[in-house]
């Protein structure tokens, strides 16, 4: 059952796993002929023997500034929130230590490019950063990512990534449709362009699982690489460490790749999934993606 929640879809009782993992916490809804929005969950699962709420706030960095705002009221809905920042605690958050030095993952090269590519994403699709939007401030905030110290040593032991040739050699085809449909968004320069770019880049981003696989990662739900799996290990050891501190609800406030993996965690531990509830990131209005699908049907020719 559907039920309309403000700008929210709320999903009564337990869901029907979608086939991309990643789709049960970030996906791109088509809202009419020529308009959709990329979307982020928030999924709630109850403890039965303690009554404590754990909600997975699922994250999209760059967004519209009133789906930060929504992101935030939810956070601010809960006792603790655990969040994600790879180098250490946010910059004035409550465990926060301004007198260390500037880390030298801060300056790692390939956390840089990271960092780059998002910047130029957010650029072109005329969208907010998270860093920006958020407040790191609030008092329910905790730290649950890789320190620079860890994070550099996991780097060394695992590389960044750990690309599978026969994965790459799979994913070509799919990653070479993106790039035309792309390429077709900008060829030409009007007042619809960011739209038609927020279309391809919000189908892909929600169909993610092939693009993970490129760079190694063979199961979303079970990821054994750097980028997911060992910053997920860390975080349910934070996760895990603080329920004993009896918080009743707990928020973990993670890009929406890492989730499908946490929730496998919970439903092992005996945690019972109780809602879902959509947030729009990104609305496109008015795009028309014909030009877009002209050029994929070309290239699959």
């Amino acid at each position: 059952m559907w039920l309309w929640l403000g700008p929210c879809w709320l999903v009564a009782g337990s869901l029907t796993l979608a086939a991309d993992p990643i789709e049960d916490f970030l996906r791109f809804r088509k809202t009419g002929s020529a308009s959709a929005q990329l979307e982020t969950s928030v999924t709630r699962f109850r403890n039965q023997q303690t009554g404590q709420l754990v909600s997975l706030v699922g994250a999209v960095h760059i967004g519209e500034s009133n789906y930060f705002q929504w992101v935030q009221r939810e956070l601010d809905q809960h006792d603790l929130v655990l969040y994600e920042m790879v180098g250490g605690p946010a910059p004035g958050s409550p465990d926060h230590n301004a007198e260390l030095p500037p880390s030298d993952s801060q300056r790692n090269s390939s956390l840089s490019i990271i960092s780059t590519l998002q910047q130029s994403m957010q650029d072109l699709l005329q969208l907010d950063h998270q860093m920006s939007q958020i407040d790191y401030t609030r008092a329910n905030l905790r730290h649950a990512d890789l320190t620079s110290r860890a994070f550099d040593t996991a780097l060394k032991i695992n590389g960044l990534f750990n690309i599978d040739p026969a994965a790459l050699f799979t994913g070509l085809g799919p990653a070479m449709l993106d790039g035309f449909g792309l390429q077709a968004a900008l060829s030409s320069q009007d007042d619809q362009t960011v739209n038609r770019v927020r279309w391809v880049m919000a189908k892909t981003l929600a169909h993610s699982v092939g693009q993970m696989a490129l760079l190694g990662v063979k199961d979303i739900e079970k990821p054994e690489d750097l980028i997911l799996g060992i910053r997920n290990d860390h975080l349910w050891q934070v996760f895990q460490d603080s329920l004993p501190e009896d918080w009743r609800r707990i928020a973990i406030f993670y890009g929406a790749a890492h989730l499908p993996d946490i929730r496998r965690r919970l439903l092992e531990q005996g945690w019972v999934e109780e809602e879902s509830s959509w947030i729009p990131a990104w609305k496109i209005p008015v795009a028309d993606p014909q030009p877009v699908i002209e050029l994929q049907r070309s290239a699959r020719l």
